[in-house]
C-alpha cells in the first residue's frame, strides 16, 4: 500500500478518524487554535494546579462556546484543553484531559468548590488527618446521589463519574480538600456526541443542570445528615486511635464485640445479612477495653504479641476471622461489620507464591546446603518454589520493619511450616535444607519482636509453640491455651522440632540490607498500566540502543523476538540472548501482584505504578526500607498529586489511592527487572 504524505500533497483530506476541521487537523495547528480561542498558554505536559489557576471565565462561555460547536467534528472539544470556567457560586470547573473521540478514555474535569463560600463545611470535621476522611463520605454521596438521581447515562455520552474505593477508607485523589481550602473533585465524562459529530446542547445540559446538581447534593454541607457526616469522621478517627493504642496494650489485633466479619459472598465485601449471621464475641480470657475519643468505649477481643494459633473444625470461622485481621490493617466505613477489627499497621501477610522473583535474598536462615551450585546467602531465582518464595517473603519483610506475620495453612508451603516425625525418619536432617518456621518462629519473635498468628487446622506440633491458642467452634471463638498445652505434654510427638536461632550465613543474626535499583528502561513516554486489580503492564523505552564494545546499535525489533504486539521494547544484549518467546517477553513485562492479599483496590496497584516509573527515572541505589521511607514521606508531605506531577504530568490522575510502603516493597520485590545487591554486616 502506498502511504500518503499528508505535508507534501496540497489535496490531502483528513480521514474519518482525523480531528481535521477548522479546529486543526495537525497537533500544532490544533493547540495554536486553543490558544487563540481561550487565552490559555500552559504546556500540554504541565497540568493547571489549583495554586496555578490565575484567571477563569464565567460559565456562558462554556455554554456558548458549546452551542456554537452542536454539530460540529468530535475533536473540536479539544479546545477546551486546560480551561477554567467560574459558576460565579465558589464553584469553578477545570477541563484536564478532553478526549479526541468518542470511543477513547473519558475526559477528565475537576470541580472546586470553595468551602467558605459555598461547601461551609465546619473546619473540625477536617482539621487533621484522620478527620479528612471526610472526603470519602463526600465521594460516597456522590455515588449515592448519582445513583438516585438517574437520567444520567447515556449511550451517546454525558455520563459523570468518580473513583470510588470500596469498603476500606483509604486516602485517594478523587475528592480532598486542597490548601486553599477548597473541595477538590475529580470526574472522569464522556462528552455528548453522535457518531462523531458534537451534540453541542447534550452537553450544556450536562455541565448546567446535571454536574451542579451532583455537587449540590453531595459537597454543600447544608445538603446532607450533620449528624451522619459527624459519625462517620469521629468513628474513623476512632479507628486510627484504637490502632495506635494496640502496642502499649502488648496487642497486635482487636476484634470488636459484635463485628460482622463474614461477608456477603466470595467475590463482594459487603457484610452479611442472613438469619445464621453468627456476629464475634469475645471469649472471657482476652476480653480488653479501649476508651477512645469522642465519649466512645468498645469491649472487644486483644490478641497478644507472640505467637497465635487459630484452630477449629472446617467450616468454623478460621479464616474468615484472618481476612479480616489481614484487613484489619485499614479503616473501614460505618455500617460494613468491621469497624473496630484493628491490626498493627505494620503486619504483613504471607503466603506461598510458586514461580516468583527473588533477587540477591539472604534466605541462609530457612534454607542451606541446597547444592553446591545455589547460595542461599545471596540467593536469587527466577522460579521460586513455595518454600523459598516464604522464606524470601519473610526476609524481604524484616527489611522494611514488619513486626507481625500473617500466616494460613491453606496457602502456605506445608515443607516451610513444619517437618513431621515419619519425614524425619525418612529424610534425614543432614539432607534436608529446609529449616521449617516452626524452629524460628520463636527466635524471630524474641530477636525482632516478629509475632505470628496463623491459621493452623492439620499441624498440631505448633501447638508447642503458641503463646495463645484460639478454637473457633460454630464461628465463635474460644481460648484453649491451656488445653493444648496439656494435650502437648501428654502426647508427644517425637518430632525433632527443636527451637533454632535465627542466624544469617556469616553468623550475624541482623537483618541484612539490599541496595535497589530499577532500570530506567522502564521508564517510557507514558506510564505503566494497569492490566487488572492486581497485574501492571511495563511499558519500555521505546527508542533503546545496544551497546556492545563500546559501539551502539538499534534493539532487535519485534519479529526477531517472535513477538505479535508492536509493544516497544527496550534489551541489553544478554537480555536478547536470553529471551526467545513472546511468553518470557510478557514475563518480564508484566508485574504479577496476586500474592499481596493486603492491596485491595486496583488505585493502590494503579500508585504502585506510578512509583515503579518515579524510581526508574530519578533515585539511585539505596536500601529497600529508605526508598519504601522515601515514598511514605513523599506522599505525605505533598499528596497523590505528587504522582501526578512528577511521573504523568499532563492531568491528575483522579483514580489513586496510598498503598502502605509494605505494599511497596512488596511489588519491588517482585520486579523481575529489579536490582539488588546485599550490603556488607558489620
Amino acid at each position: 500500500m502506498k502511504r500518503i504524505n499528508k505535508d507534501s500533497s496540497s489535496n490531502y483530506k483528513a480521514g474519518k478518524y482525523s480531528r481535521g476541521n477548522e479546529y486543526g487537523s495537525t497537533k500544532k495547528q490544533f493547540r495554536v487554535n486553543r490558544f487563540k480561542n481561550d487565552s490559555i498558554s500552559n504546556s500540554d505536559n504541565e497540568f493547571i494546579k489549583q495554586d496555578n489557576i490565575k484567571f477563569s471565565k464565567p460559565i456562558s462561555e462554556l455554554f456558548k462556546t458549546l452551542n456554537s460547536l452542536d454539530n460540529k467534528q468530535y475533536g473540536a472539544y479539544k479546545c477546551f484543553t486546560g480551561c477554567c470556567y467560574d459558576y460565579g457560586n465558589g464553584m469553578k470547573l477545570i477541563f484536564d484531559h478532553v478526549q479526541s473521540d468518542p470511543f477513547a478514555p473519558p475526559s477528565k474535569v475537576r470541580v472546586l468548590v470553595d468551602n467558605v463560600l459555598k461547601g461551609k463545611f465546619p473546619s473540625d470535621l477536617f482539621n487533621n488527618k484522620s478527620r479528612q476522611a471526610l472526603t470519602k463520605n463526600i465521594s460516597e454521596e456522590y455515588k449515592s446521589t448519582k445513583n438516585f438521581s438517574g437520567g444520567y447515562n447515556s449511550p451517546r455520552g454525558g455520563t459523570f463519574s468518580i473513583y470510588v474505593p470500596g469498603q476500606q477508607i483509604i486516602e485517594s485523589d478523587s475528592v480532598f480538600i486542597n490548601k486553599k481550602q477548597q473541595i477538590e473533585v475529580r470526574l472522569s465524562i464522556s462528552l455528548p456526541g453522535q457518531g462523531r459529530r458534537i451534540m453541542g446542547k447534550t452537553a450544556i445540559n450536562s455541565f448546567s443542570k446535571v454536574l451542579p446538581r451532583i455537587i449540590d447534593k453531595s459537597t454543600i454541607y447544608t445538603n446532607l445528615n450533620d449528624d451522619r457526616i459527624t459519625e462517620f469522621v469521629n468513628c474513623n478517627e476512632n479507628q486510627d486511635y484504637l490502632r495506635s493504642l494496640l502496642p502499649s496494650k502488648g496487642l497486635v489485633g482487636f476484634i470488636k464485640n459484635d463485628s460482622i466479619l463474614p461477608r456477603a459472598s466470595g467475590s463482594s465485601s459487603l457484610p452479611m445479612y442472613s438469619e445464621n449471621l453468627v456476629k464475634f464475641k469475645t471469649p472471657k480470657e482476652l476480653e480488653v477495653t479501649f476508651e477512645l475519643l469522642h465519649g466512645t468505649t468498645v469491649v472487644g477481643m486483644g490478641i497478644p504479641s507472640g505467637i497465635t494459633v487459630i484452630t477449629g473444625g472446617g467450616y468454623h470461622g478460621k479464616s474468615t476471622l484472618m481476612q479480616g485481621l489481614k484487613l484489619g490493617i485499614y479503616n473501614f466505613i460505618q455500617g460494613d461489620g468491621r469497624e473496630f477489627v484493628s491490626t498493627v499497621d505494620t503486619a504483613v501477610s504471607i503466603k506461598a507464591e510458586d514461580g516468583r522473583s527473588i533477587k540477591n535474598c539472604d534466605i541462609s536462615a530457612f534454607l542451606d546446603n541446597i547444592s553446591k551450585n545455589i547460595e542461599t546467602s545471596n540467593f536469587s531465582t527466577e522460579d521460586a518454589s513455595g518454600s523459598s518464595s516464604m522464606a524470601a517473603s519473610i526476609q524481604e519483610m524484616l527489611e522494611v520493619g514488619a513486626t507481625a506475620l500473617l500466616m494460613d495453612e491453606d496457602t502456605c508451603a506445608t515443607n516451610f511450616l513444619i517437618r513431621d516425625h515419619r519425614m524425619q525418619l525418612l529424610v534425614q536432617k543432614s539432607k534436608e535444607p529446609i529449616t521449617p518456621l516452626i524452629s524460628l518462629a520463636r527466635s524471630l519473635y524474641s530477636k525482632f519482636g516478629l509475632s505470628l498468628i496463623i491459621v493452623i487446622g492439620g499441624c498440631g506440633d505448633y501447638l508447642e509453640i503458641a503463646d495463645t491458642v484460639i478454637c473457633m467452634e460454630y464461628f465463635v471463638p474460644k481460648v484453649v491455651t491451656e488445653k493444648a498445652q496439656e494435650i502437648c505434654i501428654n502426647n508427644p510427638t517425637n518430632a525433632l522440632n527443636e527451637e533454632r536461632e535465627y542466624r544469617t550465613s556469616d553468623g550475624n543474626n541482623k537483618i541484612k540490607q539490599r541496595l535497589v535499583s530499577i532500570p530506567s528502561k522502564i521508564v517510557s513516554k507514558k506510564p505503566p498500566r494497569i492490566k487488572s486489580k492486581k497485574v501492571i503492564s511495563l511499558f519500555f523505552d521505546s527508542n533503546p540502543k545496544i551497546i556492545k564494545n563500546n559501539e551502539t546499535s538499534n534493539p532487535p525489533d519485534n519479529s526477531q523476538l517472535g513477538l505479535t504486539s508492536p509493544k516497544p521494547l527496550d534489551f541489553t544484549l544478554d537480555e536478547f540472548d536470553g529471551i526467545t518467546s513472546k511468553d518470557e517477553y510478557d514475563a518480564t513485562s508484566e508485574l504479577d501482584l496476586s500474592g499481596l492479599d493486603q492491596l485491595v483496590s486496583s488505585s493502590q496497584t494503579r500508585a504502585i505504578a506510578y512509583i515503579l516509573r518515579f524510581l526508574g527515572n530519578s533515585v539511585e541505589k539505596d536500601t529497600m526500607n529508605n526508598v519504601c521511607k522515601l515514598i511514605d514521606s513523599k506522599i505525605n508531605e505533598n499528596g497523590l498529586d505528587w504522582l501526578s506531577d512528577i511521573v504523568w504530568s499532563k492531568f491528575p490522575d483522579g483514580s489513586l489511592s496510598k498503598p502502605r510502603r509494605f505494599e511497596i516493597a512488596m511489588a519491588l520485590n517482585r520486579l523481575r527487572l529489579i536490582e539488588a545487591k546485599l550490603i556488607e554486616m558489620e
